[in-house]
């Protein structure tokens, strides 16, 4: 995640300083919509790498523990098909569509109120990178709940290649933050898993009844949603 955000601010800061070169008020107009759609061009571009590494990590860290196998995952259409639909279908995915459009409405207002403060275009210039900054330090933070989220597919989708490759089936639970910041289906569902686990289906299946009782929808199957700093482990 650290890798997109550091990449991204290197990206905004050289093309603001390029664009401190304007002659006028107009030319800073005129790459509005150009900047915004590059900016966001990358981003995705970048976040989504990082998504592609969070899964991978998650699947060989639970594929390579100690007493599940001594192989290294094979990545397979199946997950390039999960990934896929997490990309098209997830939180990240709904923020990408108005992300350029907000973006240029902050750097348009951003040119406006220089102009209306008699504002130079270096100064000016300084404001749009500030916009910049803000709206994709916004979706970055989204970012990181959603990778997190993705982390979590990768393991239960890791385990289930080791029990498939070791021909053996293991229970699991879910680890949930239990703090006033946990929402009110994690607590249902941390009180519903037995001391010893369920087997990866059973879990599968209590999630999906408790994401139908507090109105929750599943896009993948390893947490109701990502923002609750719950992580699947196998019971041993």
């Amino acid at each position: 995640m650290e890798a997109a955000a550091t990449e991204l601010r290197r990206v905004v800061a050289r093309e603001f300083r390029e664009l401190k070169r304007a002659s006028s008020v107009n030319d800073l107009r005129d790459s509005v919509e150009d900047m915004s759609v590059m900016i966001a061009s990358r981003m995705k571009e970048a976040l989504e790498d990082d998504i592609d590494d969070a899964y991978r990590h998650g699947v060989r860290s639970a594929f390579t523990e100690p007493g599940l196998t001594k192989a290294e995952p094979t990545f397979d259409a199946d997950d390039t098909d999960f990934l896929r639909t997490m990309k098209a279908g997830g939180i990240l995915s709904k923020n990408y569509q108005t992300f350029a459009s907000n973006l240029t409405d902050g750097l348009r207002a951003a040119i406006v109120a220089g102009v209306a403060s008699g504002s130079g275009v270096p100064t000016i210039v300084d404001s749009m990178r500030q916009v910049a900054n803000a709206s994709t330090f916004k979706l970055v933070r989204i970012a990181r709940t959603e990778i997190n989220a993705i982390y979590n597919e990768g393991r239960l989708r890791g385990y289930a290649k080791g029990e498939a490759l070791s021909g053996r089936q293991y229970k699991y639970k879910l680890i949930v933050g239990n703090d006033t910041r946990t929402c009110d289906a994690h607590m249902d569902l941390a009180r519903s898993i037995p001391s010893d686990g369920l087997y990866m289906n059973d879990l599968v299946e209590l999630q999906k009844k408790i994401a139908t009782r507090y109105g929750l929808r599943l896009l993948g199957t390893s947490l109701l949603h990502p923002n609750q700093r719950t992580v699947l482990a196998r019971v041993v």
